[in-house]
């Protein structure tokens, strides 16, 4: 994928500032849409020993 920034791009947030911010909308977006649909967020693990399942 190509990145395009336009010629004048001023942005108004540091990277830092932009990642935060991005991180703040989807952790916001997964919170809220989990309330309207009842939905709880789990962790699971990645790998179960097969001895345990």
């Amino acid at each position: 994928m190509h990145l395009i920034i336009p010629e004048h791009y001023d942005p108004k947030l540091s990277v830092k500032e932009t990642e935060a911010a991005i991180r703040y909308i989807r952790e916001t977006f997964q919170d809220e849409f989990g309330k309207q649909l009842g939905l709880q967020r789990m962790s699971a693990p990645m790998m179960v020993d097969k001895a345990t399942a």
